[in-house]
């Protein structure tokens, strides 16, 4: 494999490289590249950087190809697995963006595969991951966008350049509207692209959106189209493979016994009225009830008390019961978190939140407890429950 793809004096500088302490001092990348050759030596150290980033995306990332851009931009292994999964087995899938292959990978697990690359420096590095994984699919160094019709298709723009990232539409590369009226006529397209994107341009692409949640945040909007894609907008949770749907919601301005911090991608989505729960006042994304409720969309917590925004109020609260704010969340208010933690002093050692969320005009405290997920919800609360705003 070596022999086919990268050059022997870059493997071999490689497996030098592997013996350096990390990050290898100056004296030792010189030694390297004096022995290996300047090129190959730099390749080297380039690589050992990009396989330790990479660990947290891929269990074989020590055996993998990157570049700098590539880790960046490269699918997790499991929402890689997860978008593979959209399409129907036995089917040909089509990745027009192919980077280091995450994705291209999981299609190939799937089932028939083909990617695209222009650089054909990640190609070669697509070509090797999927040899180490064991799996088979084309890599063609070539631009996706003049193959030709294709029925299924997966496409990742770039939004990441010599590590800087873009944020508007126009900047992604190949550009999402020149991909979709490309491949109008397909009949599953699927593309990944950022969830800060607003409604109307994530609309414009096509009529499904799925925002994704992984490790507790939105990490992708998912744009769907073709005769395949059925119109909606829904909320994934990679974990759990739970789905929520948008729907109306409806509203509170006071908090009950519990509270819920909404899953970033459930909110996304416009889905926090699919759990049936109200929206604390204006906040958009706590949802609070006088029962407890689990979900892997929620973060619980148990209410402690609540009262207008007043820091005196907090603070002689937190000296009465003992108690530190040792978090503080915030929904729907310009607050500057750590410099409002750092002025309310610690009462005592127990730790405990501050929910901060307006409602009209207003801004409301909330002093929570967070219940963990082995906890019984039912335990007695401490300190007692405090109802008075």
């Amino acid at each position: 494999m070596e022999s086919e793809l990268i050059e022997s004096s870059k493997i071999e500088a490689l497996a030098g490289a592997r013996l350096l302490a990390f990050p290898p001092s100056a004296s030792e990348i010189e030694r390297l590249m004096a022995e290996f050759g300047a090129e190959a030596g730099a390749w080297a150290v380039q690589q050992v950087h990009s396989r330790r980033r990479a660990e947290a995306k891929f269990a074989r990332a020590q055996e993998m190809l990157f570049d700098a851009d590539t880790v960046e931009m490269a699918t997790h292994e499991r929402l890689a697995a997860y978008h593979a999964g959209l399409f129907p087995n036995g089917e040909l899938v089509a990745d027009l963006t192919v980077g280091a292959g995450a994705d291209l990978m999981a299609l190939a697990a799937r089932g028939p595969a083909q990617g695209y690359e222009l650089d054909s420096e990640r190609a070669k590095f697509a070509r090797w991951n999927l040899k180490v994984h064991g799996l088979e699919a084309t890599v063609l160094t070539a631009d996706g966008l003049t193959s030709g019709p294709m029925p299924y298709l997966f496409a990742d723009p770039a939004r990441r350049k010599n590590g800087q990232r873009f944020a508007k539409l126009e900047d992604f590369s190949p550009p999402p509207r020149d991909i979709v009226e490309n491949y109008a006529a397909a009949k599953l397209g699927v593309m990944k692209l950022s969830p800060m994107l607003s409604d109307d341009e994530l609309e414009s692409l096509g009529p499904r959106l799925q925002f994704v949640s992984f490790g507790g945040e939105c990490r992708e909007a998912l744009v769907l189209w073709g005769e395949e894609a059925e119109p909606g907008r829904l909320a994934i949770h990679v974990e759990t493979g739970s789905v929520a749907y948008a729907a109306e919601t409806v509203s509170t301005e006071t908090p009950q016994d519990y509270l819920f911090d909404c899953d970033p991608a459930l909110v996304r989505a416009h889905a926090v009225g699919h759990l049936g729960l109200p929206i604390l006042g204006d906040s958009k994304g706590y949802l609070t009830s006088a029962q407890f409720h689990k979900s892997p969309w929620l973060r619980a917590y148990r209410l402690l008390t609540h009262h207008a925004a007043d820091l005196k109020r907090t603070q002689a609260w937190l000296r009465a019961n003992e108690a530190m704010i040792h978090e503080v969340k915030i929904r729907g208010v310009k607050v500057d978190g750590d410099a409002l933690r750092k002025k309310l002093k610690p009462g005592g050692p127990r730790r405990v939140s501050l929910a901060i969320y307006p409602v009209g005009k207003s801004v409301r405290y909330v002093i929570l407890e967070a219940i963990s997920a082995g906890q019984s919800p039912e335990a007695t609360p401490y300190p007692p429950i405090d109802h008075h705003p």
